[in-house]
């Protein structure tokens, strides 16, 4: 990671941060709370959908399926965190049979967009008249890569974001699972 070593947001990340583990599921006829028993699932909804339920039990707020780096893989991220200042994400990569735990990354007082130029994840933070902003990468472990960093003073225009913002689903609502 490029974030300046002993920084605040160095410390968040590494907070987080943990060693990948990989999540399956046994097969198509496991029992679904809430989903009809009449349907076939594959193999990726059942996993996503038991990540986003385990992920509810412990208190997870929202998730997003997206690209991370520009690819044409697809991850499960998810947002943790009832609180602007204690937020985290959790990310999955979307396999076709299963899903695997990628790593987490500190979100406190960030936006996830995708940038207008290079389509790949990243995140503003924004504190007290301080910014971030850092693109997610994966070279074996979640990163987050500093772009760039500064302050503004009272009155100062703020940074705007080069690109979209990234919507996310409420926890409850599966919708963003449905294709799978």
């Amino acid at each position: 990671s490029r974030l300046r070593s002993g920084s605040h947001r160095q410390q968040q990340h590494d907070r987080y941060a943990e060693k990948p583990c990989k999540v399956t599921v046994a097969s198509n006829n496991d029992a679904q709370s809430g989903l009809s028993n009449c349907c076939s699932y594959s193999p990726v909804f059942n996993a996503l959908y038991n990540e986003i339920d385990q992920a509810r039990s412990q208190g997870a707020v929202g998730y997003t399926i997206c690209r991370l780096y520009g690819t044409t893989i697809d991850h499960l991220v998810i947002s943790y965190g009832t609180t602007n200042a204690g937020r985290y994400y959790d990310v999955f990569k979307i396999n076709s049979d299963s899903i695997t735990h990628v790593g987490k990354f500190a979100g406190a007082h960030t936006v996830l967009y995708r940038d207008i130029n290079t389509d790949k994840l990243c995140l503003l933070y924004a504190y007290q008249g301080n910014f971030a902003f850092e693109k997610v990468s994966d070279y074996g472990a979640l990163n987050l890569e500093l772009i760039w960093s500064g302050s503004v003073q009272s009155g100062d225009p703020y940074p705007s974001i080069p690109g979209t913002i990234v919507s996310f689903y409420i926890i409850n609502d599966l919708t963003g699972i449905l294709n799978y």
